[in-house]
């Protein structure tokens, strides 16, 4: 199948995301909110991932001064969701009506990503779907 490395850095934040929403009593999203380093493929394809799973708007928005994916709000009518990992290593999750938690997200090594590709060689239709979306509709 098709590998994109991009896509495999933010496997662990898609997991985290979906964790997070299922907590929630309203799981509706009517908006995601990504931040990151301006080359960062990763932050349009996640976006164009929630915008298909979740049928919301994304608003990506960029930085020269950081490095990949610094954080992502969900937009619920139940709260904001939140993701932010500023150092790379730890990020701090935030939900409605929760203290906020600590967890370590350590940005992936390119031996981390090859790894994971190399242990699913077929085709990843969530991928492909996410590509689709974003190579339709351009930059957002």
């Amino acid at each position: 199948g098709d590998t994109d490395l991009a896509w495999t850095r933010v496997t662990r934040w898609r997991a985290l995301l979906a964790a997070a929403l299922e907590q929630v009593a309203d799981q509706r999203v009517t908006k995601a909110r990504l931040h990151g380093d301006t080359g960062s493929p990763s932050i349009l394809l996640l976006g164009a991932w929630l915008q298909g799973t979740l049928g919301c708007e994304f608003e990506a928005t960029y930085a020269d001064d950081v490095r990949g994916l610094q954080s992502i709000v969900l937009e619920t009518p139940s709260g904001e969701i939140g993701i932010a990992r500023p150092d790379g290593h730890n990020a701090t999750l935030t939900q409605p009506g929760q203290p906020e938690h600590t967890i370590a997200l350590p940005a992936r090594t390119l031996g981390d990503c090859l790894a994971e590709e190399l242990r699913r060689l077929d085709d990843d239709p969530v991928y492909g779907n996410a590509l689709r979306r974003w190579a339709g509709k351009g930059q957002a």
